[in-house]
């Protein structure tokens, strides 16, 4: 039987590791539309 602040912890580290895989991909997409829109972002210009 596990305490209530064990699952609290085992929530915790289910979720840190749901954002550290998710995040890193909708930030590169959220770039990639901002790129595709043709805002003047300093990027643009390294990446062409």
């Amino acid at each position: 039987m596990e305490s209530p602040e064990d699952r609290k912890m085992g929530m915790l580290n289910i979720r840190i590791r749901i954002l550290s895989v998710f995040m890193p991909s909708l930030f590169a997409r959220w770039r990639f539309s901002r790129l595709k829109a043709g805002s003047p972002l300093p990027e643009r210009a390294q990446i062409e």
